[in-house]
């Protein structure tokens, strides 16, 4: 699925997106790194072979670009009866756009 407006295009991301998801991780979180521990921050932002190894399971994940720019992502589960979605990042110079808000609407459709 592709959502896309004048702006704004979120698709459904492949193994050839983990860097792009990465980086997006990477650039939403990287600030607040002092607040986690190493641990979680890893979960937070995982390298790229984790992001294909998430995907190889199952985990869908959307990338959002503008201008053909990686801005955006989120992961979600499918539980079935309900998508349990994770990790919605927005990089810090596409916040309060409502990137994060179109992330969310792609996961429910």
């Amino acid at each position: 699925m592709t959502l896309t407006d004048e702006r704004l295009q979120i698709r459904l991301a492949d193994e050839r997106d983990a860097g792009a998801v990465g980086l997006v991780l990477s650039a939403a979180f990287g600030a607040h790194r002092s607040s986690y521990t190493a641990a979680a921050f890893a979960a937070t932002v995982p390298t790229e072979e984790a992001i294909r190894q998430r995907l190889a399971t199952g985990t869908k994940i959307w990338i959002a670009s503008r201008a053909g720019e990686p801005v955006g992502t989120v992961a979600a589960t499918d539980e079935g009866t309900y998508a349990h979605a994770q990790s919605v990042a927005v990089a810090p110079g596409h916040q309060s756009r409502g990137t994060g808000n179109a992330l969310l609407a792609a996961v429910v459709e």
